[in-house]
């Protein structure tokens, strides 16, 4: 019910990415929890705070109500006091998000094991560097979802029974060296490592740097 002051979890906005419920420490009483919806203004979090009677730096739990993320990008999240920018900063990279490119971060998640929201943010802002294929599970399904769908091929149905699907998409798998997971198949196609990626790296600077190593060694 709706006490006049605080919205209880099921008002969600229907354009938030998360919805995180703040609990005043020891205090299990939802009349004195509070609310906040990513992507926010951030003073939105500050006064939600208060409105609970905690100062800005006050003992608080911080757990998620709900939220648009599979369970694979919730676990890498570090959830505490203190990081709603970092959270709001990741909610608005993702605010256009589809379902499918949820499932591609999760999937992604599950390929990078990030630790924390900045990794994950990075993984965000670089989705089209990985590629992915929806609900493949086996290497059959996914050599036929190359021939099939990828737009890669030109599929001709009449030769359906010369295609095999599997020995082509084990030769894919060997090559990319991808990985199956809960949301499909996602493999890595960037340039930097996945540990550069996560730590905010650009490709740009790297070939800065692999540039200034090669002048140096040629004096």
């Amino acid at each position: 019910t709706y006490d006049g002051k605080h919205l209880p979890q099921s008002w969600m906005n229907e354009n938030c990415v998360m919805e995180l419920e703040i609990v005043p420490e020891n205090d299990k009483d939802v009349r004195h929890h509070d609310w906040i919806q990513f992507p926010t203004d951030p003073l939105k979090a500050e006064r939600a705070l208060f409105r609970v009677g905690i100062p800005a730096l006050g003992k608080v739990e911080v757990q998620f109500s709900d939220s648009r993320f599979p369970d694979e990008v919730v676990r890498a999240l570090d959830i505490r006091i203190g990081c709603y920018y970092q959270l709001n900063e990741l909610s608005q990279v993702c605010a256009d998000f589809q379902e499918h490119d949820f499932a591609k971060l999760g999937a992604v998640c599950h390929l990078a094991k990030p630790e924390g929201i900045e990794s994950v943010r990075h993984l965000a802002e670089n989705l089209d560097q990985f590629d992915f294929a929806p609900d493949v599970h086996t290497p059959e399904e996914y050599g036929q979802y190359m021939i099939q769908q990828s737009g890669r091929y030109e599929y001709d149905e009449n030769l359906a029974e010369f295609y095999n699907y599997e020995e082509y998409g084990i030769k894919r798998i060997l090559q990319e060296d991808g990985v199956f997971t809960d949301y499909g198949y996602v493999s890595y196609h960037g340039t930097l490592t996945l540990e550069e990626l996560m730590q905010g790296n650009t490709a740009e600077s790297h070939q800065q740097e692999q540039e200034a190593k090669m002048e140096g060694m040629a004096w």
